[in-house]
């Protein structure tokens, strides 16, 4: 199949994408990608896949493909930009509660395991450029900063951290953008890039033996390189955020009660809470045994074809529990997506396959209607559109005035 994968949101999201391209590539599938970021963003960004041999075109603007080009998309955690050009059915998203107990790129991996990918989950990929930093033997890379918009991340003593692994002979080096710098500039008095290129951040990490840092795309980039290290977490979830490393260590600080690993909620787990203490022991930990992230257990990559596929549309299992009727939907509708994308060449129509997924979006409308509210209005109205869209004009569009 010519399949289209949407990645977006951050710099960290969209390389935990990555493993879904390749895990759909090893399925034998022809890959394109989307880097859905802010224009401003999107350029740097794609230039890390522009030389990967397991994507080919890396789209940054929705101007530059069509839709028909392509049998079926599927689209990681994140913007779902990709659920509203294609029609009803023909697209496949990660459903929310997949990232409540695993990582993204396990997640996202999710998806390719429903088209029939049995392996490890792939390791994430960012390409890096050639350049040679001339870093010492055992230099270590520390994330001090994190997002401006989410100051909250920001652990209180990495300046401790940077002291102490000073203090034992180790070369440190601070990455990151100028907008991490603290006020009083501690930064200054150790090696430091800031505002690399990311392909040029991602060479520096390559020649490192090690990274530490909060929960950041930095952490993500430094698991794509290999690297050991530990990453600490408080406003947010060590579980959703964990990067796709076997040699990176997660920190959270303690929630009390009524507090969540979650940067949006009523109260958000204050990082401060995680002592220098636990971090440093864990560092230490790494330094002692500095190994890099292993090789996965990847299959060979497979010949696509309508009767591989077929095998792998007997196998489907149905779920049958659920905590309400509009999650169980949500599971039937994730299903028929991943049986319309099997169906592609076993004769069965388009025009059907998107019908179907349709009929399901009135229903999916109705359970989520019943749930009341606001928000469960707008959710309700959006199944309504894409009823419309899935050839039910006339009761999708009864559908969206009642959700009004």
């Amino acid at each position: 199949m010519k399949l289209l994968v949407e990645v977006s949101q951050g710099i960290g999201n969209c390389v935990q994408g990555t493993p879904l391209c390749h895990a759909l590539w090893l399925l034998g599938h022809d890959v394109d990608l989307f880097v859905n970021q802010p224009q401003k963003a999107v350029k740097l960004t794609a230039e890390m896949w522009r030389n990967w041999p397991v994507v080919g075109r890396v789209w940054t603007h929705r101007s530059q493909f069509k839709v028909r080009d392509y049998d079926f998309a599927v689209v990681a955690y994140g913007r779902k930009l990709m659920q509203l050009l294609f029609p009803p059915g023909l697209s496949l998203c990660l459903r929310p509660s997949a990232v409540l107990n695993q990582s993204e790129s396990d997640a996202n991996v999710g998806l390719a395991r429903a088209l029939g990918y049995t392996g490890d989950t792939p390791t994430c990929f960012a390409g890096a450029s050639g350049r040679d930093f001339k870093l010492p033997a055992g230099a270590i890379t520390v994330h001090a900063g994190c997002a401006w918009f989410a100051p909250e991340k920001r652990w209180p003593h990495w300046k401790q951290v940077c002291e102490s692994l000073r203090a034992e002979g180790r070369h440190v080096v601070i990455v990151g953008t100028q907008s991490d710098r603290s006020p009083e500039r501690w930064e200054d008095a150790y090696a430091n890039y800031f505002d690399l290129s990311l392909i040029d951040l991602n060479a520096l990490l390559r020649q490192a033996s090690a990274h530490f840092g909060n929960d950041s795309g930095v952490g993500h980039l430094a698991a794509a390189a290999g690297l050991p290290g530990v990453i600490v977490f408080g406003p947010t979830s060590p579980v959703k955020n964990h990067p796709n490393s076997r040699v990176i260590t997660a920190l959270a600080a303690p929630a009390h009660e009524g507090e969540e690993h979650d940067l949006v909620a009523t109260k958000p787990v204050p990082i401060g809470r995680l002592p220098f203490e636990e971090v440093w022991a864990a560092i230490a930990r790494v330094l002692k045994d500095p190994r890099r992230d292993p090789p996965r257990n990847l299959p060979e990559r497979a010949q696509d074809s309508a009767a591989a596929r077929e095998q792998v549309l007997r196998a489907i299992k149905v779920e049958e529990e659920a905590d309400s009727r509009y999650l169980k939907l949500e599971g039937d509708y994730a299903r028929l997506c991943a049986t319309n994308a099997l169906s592609i060449g076993n004769g069965v129509a388009r025009d059907e396959m998107i019908r179907r997924a349709g009929a399901m979006q009135l229903e999916l409308f109705e359970a989520k209607l019943a749930e009341g509210g606001k928000k469960a209005r707008h959710k309700a109205r959006a199944h309504a559109r894409d009823a419309m869209r899935g050839g039910y004009l006339f009761r999708g569009l009864l559908s969206y005035l009642r959700a009004l």
